[in-house]
C-alpha cells in the first residue's frame, strides 16, 4: 500500500508542476482555472490508490498499473525539465536585462546575482539545456531510464543547492525538490543494480605497487591533507588582519595638509577605501570606474602599512602609511604617496 501511495503521490505532484509549467503562459489569464485543473489531476492520482488496492485484491494485474504510473512519473519529469531547457535555448531563462547588469554586485540579492552570473555565457546555458533534454529523453525509454537518472540527478541536485544557498524564490526550490524526489524514487527501484555496479569487488583497475595497508592509507590521506597544509602555510591565509579589514568611507581628506572638498566630482578625490582579506587595498575616486588597486603589507605592532600599486599600470608611486587605533568604527590613515602627504578619516560601512 505504501508503494502505491508513494508512486501516485509523486506522479500526481510532478504532473501538477509539469502541466502548470507548460500551460501557465497560454492560460495566463485563467490562472485560477489552471490551478484547479492541476489540483484535480493530483486528487485523481491520489484517489486512484484505494481503487487500485481494491482491484488488486480481486485479481487485477498490479504490475501493469505500477508500470503506468512509473511511466507517467518519467513523462511529467521530462515535461517539466524540457520546458526549462527550451526556455534556456530561447533566452527565456539565464537572461539578465541591461538594467540588472549595470548594478553593483553588492546591491544584488542572491537570486539576482545568480541570474546575472548565468547570463554571462549562453553556451554554458546550452550545455545545461542539452543535459536536461538528453536526460529527459533517456528517461522515457525503459531500458535507458537508469542512464537518464544518472544524467539528471546531478543537474537537479545542483539546481536545488543554488536555490537554497543563493536564496532563490521558494516556489522554484519546491519544484526542483519535487523533481528530485521523483528521480530518487526511480533510482530506488534499481537500487540493487546500482549497488552491484558501484560496490562490486571485481574491477578492471590494477592493484597498486604497495602491499602495506598503512602505506596505502597514508598516501590516500596525503592527497587530502597536503593541499590543505599548502593553503595554510604557503599562502597568505585570508583575513590575517581583521582589525583593519573592511569597507570605509572617507569623511575628511587632507592632501599636503590642505583640506579637500569631498563633494567635488574630480577624479583626484578619494571617496572610499577597501582593505580586503587578500591583502588588497583599493582607493575609489568618486566612481567604480576610478579604482586604484595595490597589494599591502602590514605591521600589526607598529600599525604601519606599505602599498605597492598595480592598477592602473601607469601608477608607479608607493604608499607608506600608518593607521590609528579604530574607535567607533573610525580610524585615520596618514601617509606619503609619491610627493604628496595624505591624511584621511575613514569610517567603516
Amino acid at each position: 500500500m505504501k508503494h502505491k501511495i508513494g508512486v501516485c503521490f509523486l506522479t500526481g505532484l510532478n504532473a501538477c508542476y509539469g502541466l502548470h509549467e507548460v500551460a501557465r503562459l497560454p492560460f495566463r489569464e485563467q490562472q485560477d482555472i489552471l490551478g484547479i485543473i492541476c489540483l484535480v489531476v493530483f486528487i485523481a492520482s491520489m484517489g486512484f490508490v484505494p481503487i487500485w488496492h481494491w482491484k488488486e485484491k480481486r485479481g487485477m494485474d498490479s504490475a501493469t498499473v505500477l508500470g503506468f504510473f512509473q511511466s507517467g512519473l518519467c513523462y511529467f519529469i521530462a515535461l517539466d525539465l524540457c520546458m526549462f531547457a527550451w526556455r534556456k535555448i530561447f533566452h527565456l531563462q539565464f537572461y539578465a536585462p541591461d538594467g540588472l547588469l549595470d548594478k553593483t554586485i553588492s546591491s544584488l540579492s542572491g537570486e539576482m546575482f545568480t541570474i546575472a552570473y548565468f547570463s554571462y555565457s549562453y553556451t554554458f546555458g546550452l550545455i545545461i539545456a542539452a543535459m536536461q533534454i538528453v536526460g529527459s529523453l533517456l528517461l522515457l525509454f525503459r531500458k535507458a531510464r537508469l542512464l537518464g537518472i544518472f544524467v539528471l540527478f546531478p543537474v537537479v541536485s545542483n539546481i536545488i543547492l543554488i536555490d537554497v544557498f543563493y536564496e532563490v524564490e521558494t516556489g522554484a526550490l519546491i519544484q526542483a525538490m519535487v523533481i528530485l524526489a521523483g528521480l530518487v524514487y526511480l533510482m530506488g527501484i534499481e537500487r540493487k543494480k546500482i549497488a552491484a555496479f558501484f560496490l562490486d569487488k571485481i574491477t578492471a583497475f590494477r592493484k597498486s605497487a604497495f602491499e602495506s595497508k598503512m602505506m596505502k592509507n597514508t598516501i590516500r590521506i596525503s592527497a587530502i591533507f597536503l593541499p590543505m597544509s599548502a593553503c595554510i602555510y604557503l599562502y597568505d591565509y585570508p583575513n590575517r588582519h581583521p582589525e583593519i579589514t573592511g569597507k570605509y568611507e572617507v569623511k575628511e581628506l587632507l592632501v599636503n595638509r590642505r583640506p579637500i572638498d569631498l563633494t567635488n566630482c574630480a577624479d583626484s578625490m578619494i571617496t572610499k577605501v577597501y582593505i580586503d582579506n587578500n591583502h588588497d587595498l583599493v582607493f575609489e575616486r568618486n566612481s567604480l570606474n576610478r579604482w586604484q588597486v595595490g597589494r599591502f603589507t602590514y605591521d600589526k605592532t607598529k600599525r604601519k602599512m606599505k602599498v605597492v600599486w598595480r592598477y592602473p599600470q601607469t601608477l608607479h608611486d608607493t604608499l607608506d602609511a600608518s593607521l590609528s587605533e579604530k574607535s567607533n568604527q573610525q580610524m585615520t590613515l596618514s601617509g606619503i604617496m609619491g610627493r604628496d602627504t595624505i591624511k584621511a578619516l575613514l569610517v567603516q560601512k
